[in-house]
């Protein structure tokens, strides 16, 4: 079994991949919706697979000099390649829907970006 080290992903953002800086987790999450098919009489659920959708949130520490980090605009619709130090590359165009800041009197100012697919995502071999 394979062992990835979280600190070797990457995020890139815009049409010409800019590497976001500062970046200290991101999360993905593609799923499936799902619909019953049974008929009366069936004795087990049957289901169908329909349409697929993707999401998640990158976090970092608050870079408002950051060129990756200003890509990632609320409303904005961006191309996103997230690596999470494996030999697969998930790409897509993302809306960022959410931007949430924190700032901690004894830490240091973070932001974290969630973002909604829109189309598909695409896995990309890169070894």
């Amino acid at each position: 079994m394979a062992t990835y080290k979280g600190y070797s992903g990457t995020v890139k953002a815009g049409a010409t991949p800019t590497s976001v800086g500062e970046v200290t987790s991101f999360s993905l999450t593609h799923s499936a919706d799902v619909k019953e098919t049974s008929a009366l009489g069936s004795s087990f659920a049957t289901n169908v697979a329909t349409l697929q959708r993707w999401n998640g949130s990158v976090s970092a520490n608050f870079d408002d000099e950051d060129a990756g980090q200003a890509l990632l605009v609320i409303g904005g619709s961006v191309a996103l390649e997230l690596n999470a130090g494996n030999a697969m590359k998930y790409s897509g165009t993302a809306v960022i829907s959410e931007l949430s800041i924190s700032n901690d009197v004894a830490g240091i100012v973070t932001a974290s970006f969630s973002f909604t697919g829109s189309g598909a995502l695409t896995a990309t071999d890169v070894a």
